[in-house]
């Protein structure tokens, strides 16, 4: 399977952060919901590494499992372009949805 190379900038990566942080604190009881959680874990924690040089934009290359937890994310949860994070994980939930159909 093919991986997905996204570019973000500073105030995304942050906002993610504090997005799976809050998803973080929740109970989830289904297997599915846990393997979502451990997927958008695994970028948050490539995130916060690359946080560490602070940039102008950032890159990333995204597993299968986790470019398919953003697009689970965006669909199952955000799916509103009208924000900020929204709308940018709208554009990687496209980017997965055309690798991955």
């Amino acid at each position: 399977m093919k991986r997905i190379r996204i570019k973000f900038k500073h105030a995304f990566a942050e906002g993610y952060i504090r997005l799976v942080d809050d998803l973080l604190t929740k109970t989830y009881g289904e297997d599915d919901d846990k393997l979502l959680v451990a997927g958008l874990t695994e970028i948050r924690h490539r995130i916060y590494l690359k946080m560490a040089k602070q940039q102008k934009e950032y890159t990333l290359t995204l597993t299968p499992v986790q470019a398919l937890s953003i697009r689970l994310l965006y669909t199952d949860f955000i799916n509103d372009p009208s924000t900020y994070m929204g709308s940018h994980l709208m554009l990687i939930s496209g980017q997965v949805e055309k690798t991955f159909a």
